[in-house]
């Protein structure tokens, strides 16, 4: 595993069979790839969520591609590069961009294929500026989840550390007005006790009490698995 926290010896990288790490720690290791052995080995890369080519990690991926293909003209081993994404808008120009001859080798799964059946339900929020339109979010997010799944798990997805703490709050608060403040939770009390004595960040607590889990990269381990964990 190659990331910031983690950097294993050159010849412990030469005996692995997988390497995971982020775009910018291969983009910093591929640009010494003349004298790094195990960089000509790759014979397979496999980059999840291809889309964030369009934002701001874009420039990375397309470098660390671009070299990738770049080293296979120069090396014995032919590097196959796929690419994965939840949803593209224009997968036929990506496919060019990685090498993809005549369609062959893109493939475009439709909801049907999903084991579990897929409902699509879109709300349109206007306005430019960026917290009073995730603020305006928030309410239309607890009734989705009352209506569409009121006794299964949910996930939300936000653009930052700030907003998972403050749509959470807003949850809660309407959980709380409609008379139900524990509405999310699906454990046993005192298995939520046991576990909300261990963590250490207060936003989890709190989140964490009313059966809401915060998960970001700023978490320590500790709650990064408690949250998981429940």
């Amino acid at each position: 595993m190659l990331t910031g926290d983690s950097t294993p010896q050159p010849h412990e990288l030469l005996r692995a069979h997988v390497l995971i790490t982020t775009p910018e720690k291969w983009d910093g290791i591929s640009r010494n790839w003349q004298n790094r052995s195990y960089v000509k080995k790759i014979g397979l890369m496999a980059i999840d969520e291809i889309h964030l080519l369009g934002q701001d990690r874009g420039p990375i991926l397309e470098v660390i591609v671009s070299r990738m293909r770049y080293i296979t003209t120069h090396t014995d081993v032919h590097t196959r590069i796929v690419g994965l994404s939840t949803a593209l808008a224009n997968a036929h120009d990506l496919a060019d961009w990685l090498g993809i001859q005549g369609g062959i080798g893109m493939y475009n799964f439709s909801p049907a294929l999903r084991p579990v059946t897929l409902e699509v339900h879109v709300s349109g929020f206007p306005g430019k500026h960026y917290c009073p339109r995730m603020n305006s979010m928030n309410k239309p997010t607890y009734a989705a989840i009352t209506t569409y799944s009121p006794e299964k798990p949910v996930i939300v997805f936000v653009s930052s550390r700030r907003q998972t703490r403050l749509t959470a709050i807003d949850l809660i608060a309407y959980a709380v007005r409609d008379g139900h403040a524990k509405r999310f939770v699906r454990m046993d009390e005192a298995e939520l006790e046991y576990a909300l004595k261990q963590v250490r960040d207060q936003n989890v607590l709190y989140a964490l009490t009313y059966g809401i889990g915060l998960h970001h990269a700023g978490l320590n381990s500790n709650d990064r698995l408690i949250v998981l964990a429940r």
